[in-house]
């Protein structure tokens, strides 16, 4: 009798474990198998791009994921989250991608945005004579390189430290820059209505991973970076 349940239990485990499987899309990226729920629509590119695009995920060290989280759903483990900017959906866009310690360096490099900290000519802008705004309650400089007047759709950088011609460069890139971002009609009022769109890049785990919010939850960097490293263990252990 003993034995029969013995049996019935490893029967029931395998079965359980089968069926957790199944609700879940295993994703390998280098060294790491990732079970991820279905629920997220993944886009899949761990085995090359969807489309051969110069500069997209080729290469030995190729390959990337990408998912969103439905807003209420970062909201369950970060409170302050807002599930919406203006009429824009506040969905948390979440890629990792495969890259060479030369490519992480490239992209996370501390001097990759030094032309906006020290308000100086870069090779894409000039920000010499930069539109800067500061945002008192979250303690941010919003800087653009179109001016005052910028057209109805403009790109800006976020920093945390005020940028000036002698500003000294730290040497982690995320000790002074918060995102880019991009809205329609400027950078001031109007962007609360229509709402604003943001990304930041960090390196997790030796992967490069990019997340994509709106700018009313750029506050909350740190809170987001947190359950998305969270996500990345869970989805490790589904696999277990």
């Amino acid at each position: 009798m003993k034995m029969i349940i013995i049996i019935l239990s490893v029967l029931s485990l395998t079965m359980f474990s089968c069926i957790a499987l199944t609700d879940n899309k295993q994703v390998t990226l280098g060294n790491n198998t990732f079970c991820i729920p279905k629920k997220y629509d993944i886009l899949d590119q761990t085995l090359g791009p969807v489309i051969n695009i110069p500069g997209a995920d080729t290469g030995s060290y190729g390959g990337s994921f990408q998912l969103s989280v439905d807003a209420p759903e970062v909201k369950e483990s970060i409170a302050e989250y807002s599930t919406r900017h203006g009429s824009l959906y506040a969905a948390l866009i979440v890629n990792v991608r495969q890259a060479s310690a030369e490519q992480l360096e490239r992209r996370l490099n501390n001097n990759r945005y030094a032309e906006v900290l020290q308000l100086t000519r870069g090779v894409a802008n000039d920000y010499e004579h930069a539109y800067v705004r500061y945002d008192e309650k979250h303690q941010f400089y919003h800087v653009n390189s179109w001016g005052e007047s910028p057209p109805p759709f403009i790109l800006w950088e976020v920093l945390k430290i005020k940028p000036h011609k002698k500003a000294i460069i730290p040497g982690n890139l995320n000790d002074y820059h918060v995102a880019s971002c991009s809205g329609l009609g400027g950078i001031d009022g109007y962007h609360d209505e229509v709402g604003t769109s943001c990304d930041y890049s960090l390196k997790i785990d030796g992967y490069l991973v990019r997340l994509h919010t709106t700018g009313n939850n750029l506050y909350l960097k740190e809170k987001i970076t947190a359950f998305v490293k969270n996500q990345l263990v869970l989805w490790r252990e589904n696999c277990e």
